[in-house]
């Protein structure tokens, strides 16, 4: 277990994932798992194998578990195991029938809520598989999209990260709601193969770290997890340079760019290095009205890390409403 110590030694909320292939079963390891590594705030669970009735028999103190499981027929269902000390609540309200899924949402004190979701897809060959499993997936998605949260989705999903041809529609609906993959290794290795199956995924993916494969022999599947920030991080604020348009005359404006030379704009074939040469020209009228110094003001980025320009201030959240 050194490299689960390892895993849950790093600051902020840990969360992990086993596919479990019976939870009744495991019952004892995931105990002392539990009480061997008190820092283990979520500890979700695929194909549990319970019954709707069985699910009082894998209660553990000091965590609450909720379990979505089959009601009739072996196998699958989902379930997590919820620290006594995190605030939470279950939201049924997100859930879609015939698939196995449960949502909770963090309510820390002081704290941006934040959604965590368990889901598991049984594999193509299952009867259990739902036939319209991607249209209900999608359509739970755009529901959890609508509350306008960080959300965090473990599971297995039997789509195989490492093969970008398999189950392209089920990857492509992560991606159109934001959310990414962040496992990079495989989960499930027998002799034959390698697969990436269980998945960690997020919307606000620099909130998570510390995203580990650790092979903990609980089953045929490895066990996954990462770590959630907790503390709010401190940006150092941006310098922004505006244009001054006190003098501002549409007209003057109009002429001055009727009497630019903008046949060099129509001889790039293109678009983007057009536009970089109208730019520069907007730019040389658009100067011409400035009056005095140009004014700086500063913003704090809170959607992107220090030294990161990729994001700017075009990821921050817009205001509620």
């Amino acid at each position: 277990m050194t490299s689960l110590n390892l895993a849950v030694s790093k600051k902020g909320l840990k969360i992990l994932h086993q596919n479990i292939r019976g939870l009744l079963a495991n019952k004892s390891i995931i105990c002392q798992i539990l009480d061997g590594f008190r820092n283990i705030y979520i500890f979700s669970v695929s194909e549990t194998h319970l019954s709707p009735e069985s699910e009082v028999e894998v209660q553990i103190e000091g965590y609450t578990f909720i379990a979505n499981s089959r009601a009739s027929g072996q196998g699958g269902g989902v379930g997590v195991y919820i620290s006594s000390s995190i605030p939470f609540q279950r939201r049924t309200d997100l859930e879609q029938e015939d698939i196995k899924y449960i949502w909770i949402e963090i309510l820390f004190p002081k704290a941006k809520c934040f959604l965590v979701g368990i889901i598991y897809r049984p594999p193509d060959s299952s009867k259990h598989l739902c036939a319209y499993f991607n249209y209900k997936f999608e359509s739970m998605l755009s529901t959890v999209s609508a509350e306008n949260k960080e959300c965090i989705i473990s599971g297995d999903i039997n789509c195989n990260y490492l093969v970008p041809s398999d189950h392209k529609e089920i990857k492509s609906i992560f991606s159109y709601f934001g959310l990414k993959q962040l496992i990079s290794s495989p989960t499930r290795i027998t002799r034959e193969s390698k697969t990436l199956i269980d998945v960690i995924c997020s919307n606000v993916p620099h909130n998570i770290f510390s995203m580990k494969v650790i092979p903990a022999g609980l089953s045929d599947h490895e066990l996954i997890g990462c770590a959630r920030k907790l503390n709010n991080v401190k940006f150092n604020p941006r310098i922004v340079t505006c244009r001054n348009f006190a003098n501002y005359n549409p007209k003057l404006f109009c002429e001055e760019l009727n009497s630019a030379n903008l046949v060099e704009v129509y001889s790039f074939i293109s678009v983007n290095e057009a536009w970089a040469s109208l730019r520069v020209t907007l730019q040389a009228c658009s100067t011409y009205f400035e009056k005095g110094q140009r004014p700086t003001m500063s913003l704090v980025d809170s959607g992107c890390q220090k030294g990161d320009e990729s994001q700017g201030w075009f990821a921050q959240e817009s205001p509620p409403n």
